[in-house]
């Protein structure tokens, strides 16, 4: 058997976002591969983009990718003299509270370990690990409140965006494999993937839900889960040796609703409350789709797509077995 390594830098950008609606598509990181993560691609990022693409390979081949970037952004609210939430923090001697910027930046990193192995002409296997899923946002403390005001309010602190996001990270880590089975110039695969999922934040909150500045505390959950996805792929090769076409399809972690387990600390005025909570939500299934073409040795022409069935996504549940923590 032959072998090779294959190292791929790449960029991605993540966020996390909680809240009673959710608004998609801050955190889908499949980018594993750059320019060489495609549904026609012969390297074992084709587990994730097309697993029947693999049967191109010959001999082993193991690959080892890591996906780093820096991403900064910013979140800027205008206080509003007509909000009641603006007017109660200006009488309680905090104005401005709930305005300003708020910025993060952050370094977010991703792996990706692939390998595969043509066994026989018409039989292909892989394996791997890999995070289609995933990120992580830290925002940054307040610089511009006077003593007085984080003495009183020392919530204040943690900027606008905290009654969002103070900090927070998820990662859906998928474990996968299968085979791949060539039949003359048509290649179809099936894989399946066990999923590790986390996910935590921590935010501002009131023991009544409602934001209040005076009466604000801190929210906190860490919940963990483990469930499972399915893929398929198929590629033809129209012109031998030229022309190729694929497709392929990831389906929803879970096959639809997925529900992890773990715990929420709400600090309301010095006053602890630990539950054990659910989360719940569910993440789209993928469809991609793509062609190659050669000309000669030295070129190669690529168009690719995919959607993201991001419609599914429509709210995250917090709750208790009593309540649901909105």
């Amino acid at each position: 058997m032959k072998a090779r390594l294959a190292f791929a830098l790449g960029a991605a950008t993540a966020a996390l976002s909680v809240c009673p609606d959710a608004f998609a598509s801050g955190f889908n990181t499949a980018r594993f591969g750059t320019e060489w993560g495609h549904p026609t691609t012969d390297n074992p990022t084709a587990i994730y983009y097309n697993p029947a693409a693999v049967t191109q390979a010959e001999g082993f081949h193991l690959y080892v990718d890591g996906i780093f970037a820096y991403r900064r952004f910013e979140y800027t609210r205008d206080e509003d003299p007509n909000d009641r939430f603006d007017t109660e923090a200006a009488n309680a001697g905090c104005p401005g509270c709930n305005a300003g910027t708020a910025r993060a930046n952050n370094w977010l990193a991703a792996p990706m370990l692939g390998m595969t192995w043509k066994v026989a002409d018409w039989l292909s296997l892989m394996g791997g690990l890999y995070v289609p899923f995933g990120g992580a946002a830290s925002m940054g403390k307040r610089q511009d409140l006077s003593q007085d005001i984080r003495s009183r309010f020392p919530g204040a602190k943690d900027g606008a965006s905290r009654w969002h996001n103070i900090e927070g990270g998820l990662s859906f880590i998928h474990w996968g494999g299968g085979p791949a089975f060539k039949f003359g110039p048509v290649s179809l695969a099936v894989t399946a993937a066990f999923i590790q999922a986390e996910t935590e934040t921590t935010r501002a909150r009131t023991s009544t839900g409602v934001p209040s500045v005076p009466n604000e505390g801190r929210s906190f959950f860490d919940v963990q889960g483990k469930t499972f996805n399915i893929g398929a792929g198929v590629m033809v090769e129209v012109l031998p040796e030229q022309l190729w076409l694929g497709m392929s399809y990831q389906s929803q972690p879970g096959l639809g609703e997925f529900k992890m387990d773990g715990k929420s600390e709400n600090n309301f005025q010095g006053r602890v409350e630990r539950t054990q909570v659910n989360f719940i939500q569910e993440l789209p299934d993928v469809i991609r789709f793509g062609g190659k073409f050669k000309l000669g040795k030295k070129w190669e022409f690529r168009l690719f797509g995919d959607f993201v069935r991001w419609s599914v996504f429509k709210d995250q549940c917090l709750a208790t077995k009593r309540r649901a923590l909105t």
